[in-house]
């Protein structure tokens, strides 16, 4: 069953993490830090990737408010509410949710925030090399993408080319990018 917030709940969570400070270590959000951690526990339990795939998208209703928050943050966040993030990234990657990854891509950009550090990759070599796997899958499992999905996958192109990461990330990023292109017949962009 979804895990789902009421409106109040989503504000109070937009609102913490909007006041969190990057000053502080302790999180604004202690109920979602935990939350996160039993989440974590659940799906450790789990040993088919696409069943954790699946269960990271029935959870990420319930980070909704704290993600908007985040957005509207200004100042960055506190050592644990960075921690709820970084995780929450990886999620929203892992779930092929552009819109979102988009979006936090370009705030842990501006405000310098790293992935988990159990994590090797930058977070731009992540994000191309993660989505080119989901992208991958979509397309041996002949599974249509948009032309809205489409449009936010080359925005993001556009900002990972700036990046600095491994030349074997950025071929299998282009590769997919160039295949999903060809799949639209749109081969001038390709």
């Amino acid at each position: 069953m979804p895990h789902t917030l009421t409106p109040a709940q989503e504000h109070v969570q937009r609102i913490l993490a909007e006041q969190s400070q990057p000053q502080t270590t302790e999180s604004t959000n202690g109920t979602l830090l935990m939350q996160l951690v039993g989440d974590k526990r659940e799906l450790g339990a789990l040993q088919s990737i696409e069943a954790r795939i699946a269960r990271k998208r029935e959870f990420l209703p319930k980070y909704t408010g704290f993600i908007e928050g985040v957005l509207s943050n200004s100042t960055g966040l506190s050592e644990d509410d960075t921690t709820l993030l970084q995780e929450l990234y990886v999620w929203l990657v892992d779930t092929f949710d552009l819109q979102r990854t988009s979006q936090l891509y370009d705030w842990m950009q501006t405000h310098n925030v790293a992935l988990p550090a159990r994590m090797s990759r930058n977070l731009a070599a992540f994000t191309a090399e993660e989505l080119s796997e989901r992208i991958k899958a979509k397309l041996s499992a002949g599974q249509a993408i948009d032309e809205d999905t489409l449009t936010l996958l080359e925005q993001l192109t556009e900002r990972l080319d700036a990046q600095d990461m491994h030349d074997v990330v950025r071929a299998k990023w282009y590769k997919q990018m160039g295949l999903l292109l060809a799949s639209h017949q749109q081969y001038t962009r390709a």
